[in-house]
């Protein structure tokens, strides 16, 4: 599992738009990074600075800090 979201990292890192406008895949995107964050699973803002710069900007979001994860999950 661990060799996928890496990979995923660097296609979203190589790929993704980050200039386009705001469209429901960013929205997608920001919210699972942020789960995968809060879960600390392997760190995707490591070596690519585009999507963290991305990240960081998207997260400051008012809709995005009315809506942190918190707590004791279950998965």
């Amino acid at each position: 599992m661990t060799m996928k979201l890496i990979e995923s990292y660097d296609f979203v890192e190589r790929e993704l738009e980050f200039e386009a406008p705001l469209h429901v895949g960013h929205i997608a995107l920001a919210t699972c990074l942020s789960w995968l964050e809060f879960r600390g699973l392997p760190d995707f803002l490591q070596g690519r600075p585009r999507l963290e710069q991305w990240y960081r900007s998207f997260v400051e979001r008012p809709s995005m800090r009315a809506t942190p994860y918190g707590g004791d999950t279950r998965d």
